[in-house]
């Protein structure tokens, strides 16, 4: 009886991480995009006026640090999510419940959506005029 307790409580708090670290996923993707879109319209808007190189590097680096530190961030949480995942379903396997449909893994989308941003917003502060 105490197992069976057990192994409910476990999988309540293993879907709350689920869900929390799915939620994470689109939060930061969606930060993090929203600032990429913001530099390449920004540079868009603002290319008639073109910037100094020092500007330029600094621009250039300021983005290299938000994509990959985005990047990193996204990939460590896919990781934990998939790991939560697995325990989840071992979990359920123990308990006997059948689920109507099984969660996806968690895929690398959003880490090529960010990188496609990055490398354009650098194109964009480079190779602008």
């Amino acid at each position: 009886m105490s197992q069976d307790i057990n192994l409910e409580l476990s999988r309540t708090a293993t879907i709350d991480l689920v869900a929390y670290r799915a939620d994470k996923r689109f939060r930061i993707f969606s930060w993090a995009s929203s600032l990429l879109i913001g530099t390449i319209a920004g540079q868009a808007f603002f290319g008639s006026a073109p910037l100094a190189f020092a500007h330029r590097i600094f621009l250039g680096v300021t983005i290299v640090v938000l994509a990959g530190l985005s990047l990193i961030w996204l990939r460590l949480n896919r990781r934990t999510l998939a790991g939560a995942l697995q325990h989840l379903a071992q979990l359920e396997t123990k308990m006997r419940v059948v689920r109507p449909e099984s969660a996806p893994e968690p895929n690398s989308i959003y880490e090529l959506a960010i990188a496609i941003l990055g490398l354009l917003a650098l194109g964009m502060t480079f190779f602008s005029r």
